[in-house]
């Protein structure tokens, strides 16, 4: 606790999250950010499909056209 305001540090890491995205075009790549992993994933009628490991904190998905 500091103060008034109480400060949660214990961060529950994710597994397994599966993303369905809509996009114009097929990808070159994706990338998880900040960590810089390329994620493999399918394109399918504008559809780039693909699981997350793991995310702690935050994450960035990036995808490079």
């Amino acid at each position: 606790s500091r103060g008034a305001v109480e400060v949660i540090e214990d961060l529950t890491t994710l597994h397994d999250i599966s993303l369905d995205v809509l996009l114009d075009k097929k990808p070159v790549k994706v990338v998880s950010e900040p960590d810089g992993r390329e994620i493999q994933f399918n394109y399918v009628g504008n559809r780039a499909t693909f699981t997350l490991d793991k995310l702690n904190c935050h994450s960035m998905i990036v995808f490079y056209f």
